[in-house]
């Protein structure tokens, strides 16, 4: 969202100088840039501000392949690059599951495999093969070459992340 506030004021000074000042204040859900131009002729100071909020890129997608057994990441695999090869006969277990690592703010996230619809989430942890109360579900891929595409609801819109990957035996 995008919010542009303008002010003027005008008074009488005698000197001709131009002033431009850019403040930008630390990250946070929103960045706001102020301006403020000063032009003074002989006989006016013409003193303009704008301000401009905008939201911040929300936090990158990415996503991870997890241990459904101890419900946390594969650490060679957190996350999940495209071009990735999961080899299953490394992995600690076949009991996996994905989650999907998200702004804080999501409202849902659905998951697609190989442009196969399979599951939407609506509450964390966003996860491919689902969860009961936070327990990841087991589930193992099939071998192969995938496509995974996850989209990501917020308020601000639908973000999609599309991850490539293979798994061996």
């Amino acid at each position: 969202a995008t919010t542009t506030t303008t002010t003027k004021a005008t008074t009488t000074t005698p000197k001709p100088t131009t002033k431009t000042t850019t403040t930008t204040p630390k990250p946070t859900s929103t960045a706001t840039t102020t301006k403020t131009t000063t032009k003074t002729t002989a006989k006016t100071t013409t003193k303009t501000t704008t301000s401009v909020t905008t939201a911040k890129a929300s936090t990158p997608l990415s996503v991870s392949l997890i241990n459904s057994n101890t419900g946390q990441p594969i650490a060679s695999f957190d996350p999940i690059f495209s071009g990735s090869v999961i080899k299953l006969s490394s992995l600690p277990t076949l009991d996996l599951n994905i989650r999907a690592n998200v702004p804080t703010n999501t409202i849902s996230v659905s998951f697609t495999l190989d442009n196969e619809p399979t599951h939407t989430e609506s509450t964390a942890p966003f996860s491919f093969a689902g969860d009961a109360n936070g327990v990841y579900t087991a589930w193992t891929p099939d071998t192969g070459a995938h496509s995974l595409v996850v989209s990501v609801t917020t308020a601000a819109g639908v973000q999609s992340l599309t991850v490539a990957f293979a798994v061996t035996l």
